[in-house]
């Protein structure tokens, strides 16, 4: 299909070559090179959603997988020469830049997309690209003011609006991300934003509102897996815990696989004393077993089902990659000490009890340690 699609752009057929790379994706959709062949072409044509959700996709099924990010870096003299030849073209300079970004060279990608915009101050694919960058580069203030560029300049679109949310949710300005993720929520009705606008309302103190937005979306939308798992944290958050669990469920009914689901739903089965915790944990980690936050789970669970041996391991590996989470310590702590590892063990969790930090356990902890 590939083949079919290069022969109709070279005869100047750009929707049937476009509707070509189309279905080579749907047909395969882990085939890297006609992923990243449509996603050029969304991009091309301004589609930055479109292109950005194929993007993911492709970095999701293929997190180690070098042939997307070679494809990145064999696009670099493409990328150059296009902008050789077309200096006054800000499409080729924002194909360049988001060629950069996709490649995490972020100082190039910078530069390239601000040439986008000095040849086009309002060109709106430069701007979301760039408030991209610099919201992954930690600019939260210059992503925000390209977010009010593009609601002055392009005020029927959702998108700047979002990018305004992201910025004010980094800065922890719940209520200013509540109120920009509802204005983009009035413009656009979608499940991404249901989800940031009840995730940034339930952060500015309206659990409540945050729960109803989500549950009305999903009596028209039940299929949502995103808004549903959304749903069982702030249920969850909420102290809901059987209601969550019925959510995950139903997530994990539709997605077995999906990581966060079951990782909280095991955690929620340990703490109801639910026999399914570990079952549960093991499929998260066997099938994420890289993730720190699963490891801990499972780890944790391992412990409480007698198994502090095998658990040491696991949790070793978590605390090592969350050396600033307390409680992933804690719980190697007390495997180490279960295990035989007694003095290790306690010299973990003396250290935990003198640097005054606030943890589920510490009091666990203060007990294990008078012993």
């Amino acid at each position: 299909m590939l083949a079919l699609a290069r022969i109709s752009e070279s005869e100047g057929n750009d929707q049937e070559s476009l509707a070509w790379l189309v279905k080579a994706n749907q047909v395969d959709p882990n085939d890297v090179s006609a992923a990243v062949r449509l996603g050029e072409r969304y991009l091309q044509q301004g589609e930055l959603e479109k292109a950005d959700g194929l993007a993911k996709s492709l970095t999701e099924a293929h997190p180690r997988n070098p042939a997307a990010q070679r494809r990145y870096n064999e696009a670099i003299p493409v990328w150059k020469a296009l902008v050789s030849v077309a200096p006054r073209s800000s499409v080729a300079f924002t194909l360049q830049g988001d060629n950069y970004a996709r490649l995490g060279s972020t100082d190039q990608a910078r530069r390239s997309l601000s040439q986008a915009l000095q040849l086009k101050p309002d060109f709106a694919p430069a701007m979301i690209l760039l408030a991209q960058v610099e919201q992954r580069a930690g600019r939260h203030e210059e992503a925000l003011k390209l977010g009010d560029r593009l609601v002055e300049e392009h005020p029927d679109e959702a998108v700047g609006h979002e990018i305004r949310g992201n910025a004010l949710l980094a800065r922890n300005d719940f209520r200013g991300a509540r109120d920009a993720y509802r204005k983009a929520w009035d413009k656009v009705r979608n499940g991404g934003f249901a989800v940031k606008l009840a995730g940034a309302a339930a952060k500015a103190g309206d659990p409540k509102a945050a729960l109803g937005l989500l549950c009305d979306w999903l009596e028209e939308h039940p299929d949502d897996v995103r808004a549903r798992l959304a749903l069982g944290s702030l249920l969850q958050e909420a102290g809901q815990a059987r209601a969550a669990i019925k959510e995950y469920q139903r997530v994990v009914e539709r997605q077995p696989n999906n990581i966060a689901a079951l990782n909280n739903l095991a955690w929620l089965y340990h703490e109801a004393d639910d026999p399914r915790a570990l079952q549960t944990a093991g499929r998260a980690y066997r099938a994420d077993p890289r993730n720190p936050s699963v490891q801990d789970t499972y780890g944790w669970i391992l412990v409480g089902n007698g198994r502090a041996r095998e658990a040491v391991t696991i949790l070793t590996q978590a605390a090592r990659s969350l050396p600033n989470v307390p409680t992933v310590r804690y719980h190697l702590g007390v495997a180490l000490i279960r295990s035989g590892e007694r003095e290790k063990g306690r010299h973990i969790l003396m250290e935990l009890l003198v640097s005054g930090q606030d943890f589920e356990g510490r009091e666990q902890a203060r007990e294990i340690l008078r012993r």
